[in-house]
């Protein structure tokens, strides 16, 4: 996946990422995935991190290109096989890195 170069482009990954944590929240504990279940606590941190990163973004507080990865960056790269859009993560947060227009 493409890292987005615009805040705009940024913020509807990241609107795709929170899609993407509720659905696997909602499979992990309706659907009693075994592989994801036993992340259901992470999962539910990671959505709070994505809203929380979406508010800073829009109240203007979030500053790109800052030198430190995302919050969820580290746990995402060790936990490839519990998060089927690990590379939307990875690409939001090379953005990140880099800075948007």
């Amino acid at each position: 996946m493409d890292a987005p170069v615009s805040r705009d482009e940024f913020l509807r990954q990241l609107d795709q990422a929170m899609f993407e944590t509720e659905e696997l929240i909602e499979s992990a504990e309706y659907d009693e995935m075994d592989d994801f279940s036993p992340h259901l606590s992470a999962y539910r941190v990671l959505l709070g991190q994505l809203h929380e990163l979406k508010a800073r973004i829009e109240s203007g507080e979030h500053r790109f290109a800052d030198g430190a990865d995302l919050p969820f960056a580290e746990w995402a790269r060790s936990h490839v096989h519990a998060v089927p859009f690990h590379d939307l993560l990875a690409a939001l947060n090379k953005a990140h890195r880099a800075g948007v227009a």
